[in-house]
């Protein structure tokens, strides 16, 4: 079983090309509902009571998802046999999302190509499901969760779980940069790194190389 907690968006459909890959393997993706807070905090509360019913499974935390897999990974350390993050950060790295969030809302975010921050935020780099899934997402929950992703720190809790723990990195990934998984290193030196090419949105472009990847990892014993 695979706990795959998703990125900003949170459109299960999004992962559903990424879950036919990882077939017989069953995926159980979050649900971020949007009728209360979408803090991190809040989120967890919500999430944990969407656990897998299975003794056993393997947490794959995805971009905006990666800090609050870390925190579930806590919750159900006695029953995560692996945790998986992948395009993902532990601490807030991203300080110009505190401006991005004042410039909603937006209908069909036109204003990406016009950013100084382009290079970054390009029509190329930005998949085009996860442009329509994300102007889906009410005004005051997406600003929440970009609050939320700028001021998270879960290093700690990273730390100090006993668990596996493995990172996919997307190369190039132009969106969260290195240096999000070298700060993962300096307090999880074991973690294992595996590449992969591609832009941030690994699981929606190339969802059978990481289902391959993942099926190698959970058969994994260290």
């Amino acid at each position: 079983m695979i706990w795959l907690i998703p990125g900003l968006d949170g459109d299960p459909s999004l992962r559903r090309d990424f879950a036919q890959a990882m077939q017989p393997e069953v995926v159980h993706v979050a649900h971020y509902a949007v009728d209360h807070p979408n803090r991190y905090e809040s989120l967890f509360e919500h999430v944990k009571t969407e656990a897998p019913s299975t003794p056993r499974f393997t947490i794959v935390g995805e971009s905006f998802g990666g800090p609050l897999s870390i925190w579930l990974a806590e919750a159900f350390a006695e029953r995560v046999d692996r945790l998986i993050l992948c395009a993902t950060f532990a601490r807030a790295f991203f300080r110009p999302v505190n401006g991005l969030r004042h410039l909603l809302p937006w209908s069909s975010l036109p204003w990406l190509s016009t950013l100084p921050i382009t290079k970054v935020l390009s029509r190329e780099l930005i998949d085009p499901g996860f442009l329509a899934a994300i102007g889906q997402v009410p005004v005051p929950r997406l600003r929440e969760r970009l609050d939320a992703a700028a001021t998270v720190d879960v290093r700690d809790r990273l730390a100090g779980l006993k668990m596996p723990i493995s990172y996919i990195q997307a190369r190039p990934d132009l969106l969260v940069p290195a240096s999000c998984l070298a700060e993962i290193q300096a307090v999880r030196p074991d973690v294992t790194v595996h590449r992969l090419p591609g832009t941030h949105f690994l699981l929606q472009q190339q969802p059978e190389a990481v289902a391959a990847l993942i099926r190698r990892l959970v058969h994994t014993r260290n």
